[in-house]
C-alpha cells in the first residue's frame, strides 16, 4: 500500500462513555490508551479526529494498552484507518470493540491535541497536554483541566467544568451546566451565560472580564476585576466578592 497522505490526530471525541478518563502528555510519538474493557471499545479515526465511544450493557474487567500509531504521530494513506495494537495483536479496521464503563488513561504527545469533545456520562481529567485548547462538554459530563493557560470552552446540558491555572478563557455556558474558573492572575475572561447555568471565577486579579448573562443564569466573581463589561437580562444575577 503506497503512502499518499499523512493525517495527524489533533482532536479527541469521547462519547457514550461512563466512568473516568485521564488525558495527559508523554514523550512518545504515539497516542497510547490504557483502559479497562478494551474488547468493548469502538475506536474510529475520521480525518484528524480520533473518536472513542462505547455501547451500553457491555461489561468486562480486562485491561490492555491500545497504541494508536502510524509514524510521527500520524495515520497515513487516505484509505487506511491506522493500526490498533492490543496486547501485541494488530487490528486494522474501524471497529475494535465496545464498552460502557471505563477506567481509561490516554497519553498524547505534548501540544498535539487542540480540541476535545465529550458527551454522555463521563468524568474527564485533562492535565498539561497543551498551552491552548478548545473543549466542548455536554450531557452529564464533568471535565477538569489543569495547567492549560488558554481555553475556549462550550459547556451545556447538565455538564460541569472545573478549569484551573487559567490565564485566558472564552466560554459559552448554557442549560443547567456549571463552570468553576480558577487562576492566580487572569488576563481575560469572556463568558456568554444563559439558561439556569451557574458560573464562578476565583482569582487574585482579573485584568478584563466581559460577560453576557440571560435567563436565570448566575455569575459569582471572587477577586479584583480591573476592567468590566457586563450585560445582564432576564432574572440573571452577578455578584462580586
Amino acid at each position: 500500500m503506497s503512502i499518499t497522505e499523512t493525517f495527524k490526530i489533533n482532536s479527541l471525541d469521547i462519547s457514550k462513555l461512563s466512568g473516568r478518563v485521564n488525558i495527559k502528555p508523554h514523550e512518545e510519538k504515539e497516542i497510547l490508551i490504557k483502559t479497562t474493557n478494551e474488547d468493548k471499545i469502538d475506536v474510529v479515526r475520521t480525518g484528524s479526529t480520533l473518536k472513542i465511544k462505547t455501547k451500553e450493557n457491555e461489561h468486562s474487567n480486562k485491561k490492555s494498552f491500545l497504541n494508536i500509531f502510524g509514524g510521527n504521530n500520524s495515520f497515513k494513506n487516505t484509505n487506511f484507518q491506522g493500526n490498533i495494537v492490543i496486547n501485541g495483536q494488530v487490528f486494522s479496521g474501524n471497529n475494535i470493540s465496545e464498552l460502557t464503563e471505563v477506567d481509561m488513561d490516554i497519553f498524547v504527545p505534548k501540544n498535539q491535541i487542540d480540541s476535545i469533545d465529550i458527551s454522555g456520562v463521563i468524568k474527564v481529567n485533562v492535565d498539561n497536554i497543551s498551552n491552548s485548547i478548545n473543549i466542548d462538554s455536554s450531557g452529564q459530563t464533568q471535565i477538569t483541566s489543569s495547567r492549560i493557560s488558554n481555553i475556549k470552552i462550550d459547556v451545556s446540558g447538565q455538564s460541569k467544568a472545573i478549569v484551573r491555572d487559567i490565564e485566558k478563557l472564552l466560554g459559552d455556558i448554557s442549560g443547567q451546566s456549571k463552570i468553576d474558573i480558577q487562576g492566580a492572575k487572569i488576563s481575560k475572561v469572556g463568558l456568554d451565560i444563559s439558561g439556569q447555568s451557574d458560573s464562578k471565577i476565583v482569582s487574585d486579579s482579573i485584568e478584563e472580564l466581559a460577560a453576557d448573562l440571560s435567563g436565570m443564569s448566575k455569575l459569582t466573581v471572587y477577586g479584583e476585576v480591573k476592567n468590566k463589561d457586563i450585560d445582564k437580562s432576564g432574572l440573571s444575577e452577578i455578584t462580586f466578592k
